[in-house]
């Protein structure tokens, strides 16, 4: 009787085990390890402050604007018709129609220097100065009466033509904050108010755009240049 088994046996049938063990681990594919879900990218301490600081040096920039830049979008066939309209009514050094009334956030009877954009050229062809103090359906400067139904009028406007070399420089840079990039100006009904965030960035870079259009119009009444 054998108590124990053939050892060359055993081996063999040890290292045909092994052999199959190897050929099944490599028919098996391999578990690709998992990953870590990532993390959002924390703010930094400093970025935080920064923008911190932006956002309440631009509240406080809004809070102490007196006077407003806003825009208002003509094409050339309503452009003659408002060039016409101010041919025909002297009195009328600016006048602007609109829809709708302006922002609740313009405070009534303000001061409002307006851009006046023409989308077909892509250039401004004046600006107006005007109070937020509409007249509703007083005037028809247009042939479409949707446009008739709020009234801006003012006495004083400066034409592009007549601009100083400096203020020309100024008109350039507005021409392309107003008709190029993502963030242009030439959507939008009536006269909408131009962004304050860059009006803030220019003030902070020592070129208040306000102040100056505010002193083009001070330096012309004065001299009664218009």
């Amino acid at each position: 009787m054998k108590l124990f088994a053939d050892t060359g046996e055993t081996t063999i049938k040890v290292n045909q085990n092994q052999e199959m063990d190897k050929e099944r681990s490599k028919e098996r594919p391999k578990e690709r390890p998992k990953e870590r879900p990532k993390e959002r990218p924390k703010e930094r301490p400093k970025e935080m402050e920064q923008a911190k600081r932006e956002r309440t040096y631009i509240i406080q920039y809004r809070r102490q604007m007196k006077n407003h830049i806003m825009t208002s979008r003509f094409n050339n066939s309503t452009w003659s018709e408002n060039t016409n309209f101010r041919k025909r009514n002297g009195k009328h050094g600016c006048v602007y129609c609109a829809p709708l009334v302006v922002s609740q956030q313009i405070p009534y009877d303000s001061i409002m220097f307006v851009l006046e954009m023409n989308n077909d050229t892509n250039q401004i062809m004046g600006i107006g100065m005007v109070r937020n103090h509409p007249v509703q359906n007083k005037y028809n400067v247009y042939q479409n009466n949707n446009f008739n139904r709020y009234v801006y009028t003012g006495k004083y406007r400066i034409d592009r033509s007549s601009m100083t070399e400096e203020e020309e420089t100024i008109l350039r840079a507005f021409d392309i904050l107003c008709f190029r990039g993502n963030h242009h100006m030439k959507r939008g009904q009536g006269l909408t108010a131009f962004p304050v965030d860059s009006l803030c960035r220019c003030a902070y870079n020592k070129m208040d755009l306000v102040e100056f259009i505010t002193n083009m119009f001070k330096t012309r009444i004065m001299n009664q240049e218009i």
